[in-house]
């Protein structure tokens, strides 16, 4: 199941060319990287896309639910850092904690595979 939740547009310095798109896939709990200028699109996931069971039990003017399932739901950019790209910050719905990624890791499809540790 795929639902893109939330769309946040990286324009970097090159301009349109150098344009990318993050999607938020809420119930894939993954984050989809598109690049504009090579018309391709991959996957990221990481265990900080998943909601934390512990922050989904709600308690809105006396009803109470538990609302658990989705993975990313917010996301946002930085403005352009000194080493030219952006931080993404992102949480999943139902989370306490607010995380980051620098774009230069989303930007490349083999190193946002394999940088676990650069996920603040």
């Amino acid at each position: 199941n795929t639902f893109i939740a939330n769309i946040a547009v990286d324009l970097g310095k090159g301009g349109c060319d150098d344009a990318f798109a993050y999607m938020s896939d809420e119930l894939g709990y993954g984050l989809i990287v598109y690049s504009w200028e090579n018309n391709t699109s991959w996957r990221v996931t990481h265990s900080y896309f998943m909601p934390d069971p512990l922050a989904g039990d709600y308690n809105i003017g006396g009803l109470n639910f538990q609302w658990g399932e989705e993975g990313i739901f917010g996301m946002s950019l930085s403005p352009i850092a000194l080493d030219g790209y952006r931080t993404l910050f992102f949480h999943p719905l139902s989370s306490n904690r607010e995380f980051a990624v620098s774009t230069r890791i989303l930007r490349d499809p083999v190193l946002a595979l394999d940088s676990y540790h650069e996920f603040q």
